[in-house]
């Protein structure tokens, strides 16, 4: 980078634009990345571009990140988050060792059984969503169906009804 003016003509395609623009025949040569003389603040310009640059990179690294989740199906279970979650829950109440503790981990409990709570309800709203998840009326009909096919093979109806009892009892 140009920390002195260094002189040049006005046809220079590196003649400061603000230099250019007073036509005052004192012509400055832009700081590199900038298109302002050190005179005219090239160096803030020219830091300031960079510091877009950066961030712009930093932005497609981001987008083509959020794009590898977008394109993965297993991103949109929230289950893993829950586990996760539920296991330091369960962890930080393992630490305590008396009511003392307790009360010193209750804000950061409080959090994580906030957090989980949370996550629960997104997690049953976005499988509700998505379809991946079986009202009552629907799994009842699912066991009725069930019943139906193992009933085409067995025909011992004592053995058919022992089956459809502990179908029934599963979904209790």
């Amino acid at each position: 980078m140009r920390h002195t003016p260094e002189r040049c003509d006005l046809e220079d395609p590196d003649c400061c634009k603000q230099c250019a623009k007073n036509q005052n025949g004192r012509y400055f040569k832009c700081v590199v990345g900038a298109d302002y003389c050190i005179l005219h603040c090239g160096a803030t310009h020219a830091a300031s571009n960079k510091k877009k640059k950066a961030n712009h990179y930093r932005l497609q690294v981001w987008q083509r990140r959020l794009e590898e989740f977008a394109g993965h199906g297993d991103v949109k279970s929230l289950r893993d988050e829950i586990g996760i979650l539920r296991i330091v829950l369960e962890e930080t109440l393992n630490s305590c060792q008396d009511s003392k503790d307790l009360l010193l981990y209750s804000a950061k409990i409080s959090d994580l059984a906030t957090k989980i709570e949370k996550l629960v309800t997104s997690c049953d709203r976005l499988e509700k969503n998505m379809g991946q998840m079986m009202d009552r009326p629907t799994a009842l009909r699912f066991a009725a169906k069930l019943v139906d096919i193992v009933g085409r093979h067995v025909t011992d109806a004592d053995m058919l009804d022992a089956i459809s009892s502990e179908v029934l009892e599963e979904l209790r």
